[in-house]
């Protein structure tokens, strides 16, 4: 995608686009919105993560999008003032305009009451109204005779009127929006997500940011800071005191103290999701703060390995008062003692998303949270490292326990074997994604189900064979015949070495007696994907898998025609690969489901 192409769509669909996303599209840079018009946009969705776009840029499309603008996505930005600097007067001016839409009703009401007639004293009204019906009673005669005369261009004229007004109503809902109802007339106005993550200029732009949220922070819903240099613990504790109705607040891989930022955290009694991912954490800090938090839904507490034994204790007893968490990431975390796997267990019932990538918990005891929480979803258990390692025993208690798995992740465990892989793709009919990925011991058998009927499809591959042998030695036959003859008027056999007598789809015998033919093919039906084994699974990861048969499983990609796709050993997309059978040619059928290994 160019800059061009883009300040095209741009200009085209103002009235109706409503997202944009140019994410990782090295080609568009500030020229791409140089010159719009204020105003002249209703996008409401922007992400230019990964483009050459500047807070410059990024100026010029805010004020094309103008008081419309809902989320910005911009990342790896050297400058923020200017970005900054806009959008507060984008917000300056939204706020003036509501002050003003609510002052107008009032004024309103007060020019209805100034404009409204008083009421006559005593009973002149009535009389007046009386005389007007007496006189429109004397005229009806008159005017029944002109109406009849006059209702055939009256009725014309009519017709006339709806038609232009339809055509106006046409013209006016397609210059609008024909979108215009999912607008929010309700709702604030102004910038409620805010995703600057890898910026570096945050010591240029820290006034900037605050006159920012002092205008619209209440307004601010997500705001997402990750990896952001220059960042300090005041500006963070000025930012959540000027937005106290953040839900998301994203500080991943900043610099920042965690002793510095529990007390401004504290204050958002709103927040609702919190990552705090790659933290400094050299200094002393009490983490029973984070039990204060006890609204949060989604906490990412990833690459937490420093942490003392003490403080460890206090981060799973500060876990376990959070009793509404529906996602947890312990990635690069700690140790997770028996204790506390059989808390999470016991407590936190509601929890959907559990992530334990490379953490140095025991299989046996990760038991505790999977019978547990049995309203899991998403599932990481790769790179366990503990002394007892995941093995087919914490499978079975998978495929028992969490019927509303949608995505596993086990890869890298080298215990795991078929009979565990094979128990989660029978048991959970809403697995969507898996990752086997690095199980040296799994095969190719676990996933022939996904196959319907594969039994009957076998059967029907061997007597395929069998027929294209069959047709095979006739035609060697009738070209030794052929040699014998002299084979002057023969055509050469598929194999290029002698001639044979007769065409591709004569298949009888030299006693003229028929072998059989294609009829005997006429009732078979192609294979099909499987409804009750693993019906819903989307995406299959096999990475580094030494004993899956590749063949197999692009015959398997074939049958599920595009529901599956399966990433082989070098991390590639399989190619699908079908058993094709050309009539009238010599070629034997090669089928890796029949391959005695699988």
């Amino acid at each position: 995608l160019t800059g061009a192409a883009l300040r095209c769509v741009l200009l085209s669909g103002r009235r109706r686009l409503r997202r944009l996303s140019a994410a990782a599209c090295p080609l568009v840079c500030d020229s791409a919105f140089a010159s719009l018009p204020a105003g002249g946009g209703r996008l409401r969705r922007v992400n230019l993560s990964g483009t050459r776009v500047t807070a410059a840029g990024l100026r010029d499309l805010c004020r094309f999008a103008g008081r419309h603008l809902r989320s910005l996505t911009a990342t790896h930005l050297a400058e923020l003032r200017p970005l900054f600097d806009c959008l507060a007067e984008i917000s300056e001016a939204t706020s003036v305009g509501e002050d003003e839409r609510a002052t107008e009703p009032i004024a309103m009401d007060r020019q209805a009451d100034s404009a409204q007639p008083k009421p006559q004293s005593g009973g002149s009204s009535y009389h007046s109204c009386a005389s007007e019906s007496a006189s429109s009673l004397a005229d009806s005669d008159v005017a029944d005779d002109s109406e009849a005369d006059n209702f055939e261009d009256a009725k014309d004229d009519e017709d006339q009127l709806i038609d232009c007004a339809d055509e106006a109503e046409d013209e006016y809902s397609d210059e609008e929006d024909s979108g215009s109802d999912d607008e929010e007339p309700d709702a604030e106005q102004g910038l409620a997500e805010l995703d600057l993550a890898f910026c570096t200029a945050w010591s240029s732009a820290r006034e900037s940011l605050l006159q920012l949220c002092a205008l619209r922070g209440r307004c601010l819903r997500s705001l997402s800071l990750a990896s952001s240099d220059g960042l300090t613990e005041a500006d963070l504790a000025a930012v959540c005191s000027l937005c106290p109705g953040l839900v998301w607040l994203d500080l991943r891989c900043c610099r920042l103290q965690l002793a510095g930022i529990a007390e401004p955290l504290c204050r958002l009694v709103e927040l609702r999701g919190l990552d705090l991912s790659e933290l400094l954490l050299t200094e002393p800090v009490n983490l029973v703060f984070l039990g204060q938090l006890n609204q949060l839904h989604s906490l990412h507490l990833d690459g937490w390995e420093e942490l003392a034994d003490e403080q460890a204790g206090q981060l799973f007893a500060s876990l376990m008062r959070l009793t509404r968490l529906r996602c947890l990431s312990l990635n690069w975390c700690p140790r997770l003692t028996p204790q506390a796997c059989r808390a999470i267990g016991s407590e936190l019932l509601e929890l959907r998303h559990f992530a334990c990538r490379c953490n140095l918990a025991d299989g046996t005891d990760l038991e505790a949270v999977i019978s547990g929480c049995r309203k899991l979803e998403s599932v990481d258990l790769s790179f366990i490292k503990g002394s007892r390692l995941v093995t087919d025993r914490l499978m079975f208690s998978v495929a028992a326990n969490l019927q509303q798995l949608v995505k596993l992740d086990v890869s890298f465990n080298p215990f795991v074997t078929d009979r565990g892989v094979s128990s989660v793709l029978a048991a959970c009919p809403s697995l969507q994604e898996a990752d086997f990925s690095g199980l040296k011991q799994i095969t190719s058998r676990p996933f022939l189900p996904i196959i319907h009927d594969l039994p009957s499809w076998r059967r029907t591959l061997a007597l395929l064979r069998l027929r294209l042998a069959e047709r095979a030695a006739r035609w060697r036959r009738r070209a030794s015949v052929a040699a014998a003859c002299g084979g002057a008027g023969g055509e050469r056999s598929p194999d290029g070495n002698s001639s044979y007598v007769g065409n591709d789809n004569d298949d009888s015998d030299d006693d003229g007696e028929s072998s059989g033919g294609d009829e005997d093919f006429e009732e078979l039906e192609l294979p099909r994907r499987s409804r009750v084994f693993a019906p819903a699974l989307r995406i299959l990861r096999l990475l580094v898998s030494d004993l899956i048969n590749e063949d197999c499983m692009r015959e398997i990609v074939a049958v599920c025609r595009g529901s599956l796709v399966v990433y082989g050993y070098s991390a590639d997309p399989l190619e699908p690969r079908w058993v094709t059978i050309h009539p009238g040619r010599q070629r034997v059928l090669e089928s890796a489901l029949l391959s005695a290994d699988v």
